[in-house]
């Protein structure tokens, strides 16, 4: 069985939530394979190949259980999916001082974030990552997405003040959220690979170079867009 996935591998959040996919597809069989199908001038017009020999759903992300687990500090308690799978990357306890990979600021809390994107998820196809809506109240997003962007000088304009609704891509943000438990970039880079691999190999490809994979290698310019807040401004290859 093989379930494919347009993407574009210079949007992180494409990126990893490409990889979120792949974790829940190896939660129902351990011997997925992957591999990105990438042209190395454009990146753009990627694809995201999931191949095992045993039937695998794609899951309605809209139904997926969101808990957040009991924590001293509410903003950044950890979440668990369907009781399982916990995501507690953002987490600063991980680095020293302030975690370089919680990107949203004020009062936002993980599981309330998760939850809002779930309401407005459409059907689950291989053009998911490409699905955006129109939000009027706050936009809320991790700060990955180089589509969502935050920055009004690189907008053109304040879409607060302007009234303007924001697009988020939420298949995408939920996706991406799960993707970065398990493959959380090192040194603000990650990389593709373009040969059909394990999970446990994936683990390793996906932030350092395998011989034999042919991969490229993506690096992250993150920046602060203002009040607190941080998103990745480009990436680059190499």
């Amino acid at each position: 069985m093989e379930l494919r996935f347009a993407l574009d591998v210079y949007n992180p959040a494409e990126y990893y939530s490409a990889l979120g996919l792949l974790e829940l597809a190896s939660q129902q069989h351990d011997e997925v394979l992957s591999q990105f199908e990438s042209d190395d001038t454009t990146g753009a017009n990627s694809t995201f190949v999931l191949l095992t020999d045993k039937e695998i759903m794609l899951r309605d992300l809209r139904l997926l259980t969101v808990t957040a687990l009991e924590y001293k500090d509410p903003l950044i308690a950890p979440v668990v999916f369907e009781g399982s799978l916990e995501l507690n990357w953002w987490m600063n306890q991980f680095r020293n001082g302030k975690s370089h990979l919680k990107l949203w600021a004020g009062n936002c809390r993980p599981v309330d974030m998760l939850k809002t994107f779930q309401k407005v998820m459409g059907e689950a196809n291989g053009a998911m990552l490409q699905h955006s809506v129109k939000v009027k109240t706050g936009k809320s997003s991790f700060g990955f997405d180089t589509r969502a962007r935050r920055d009004a000088l690189a907008v053109g304009y304040s879409q607060k003040e302007a009234a303007d609704p924001s697009a988020i891509y939420p298949e995408t943000e939920f996706l991406c959220a799960i993707g970065l438990q398990n493959f959380r970039p090192v040194k603000d880079s990650y990389c593709i690979w373009k040969r059909f691999v394990p999970v446990s190999v994936a683990h390793a490809a996906a932030v350092q170079e395998v011989a034999g994979l042919r991969q490229s290698r993506y690096t992250m310019t993150i920046a602060f867009v203002g009040q607190g807040l941080r998103a990745v401004s480009q990436v680059t290859k190499g």
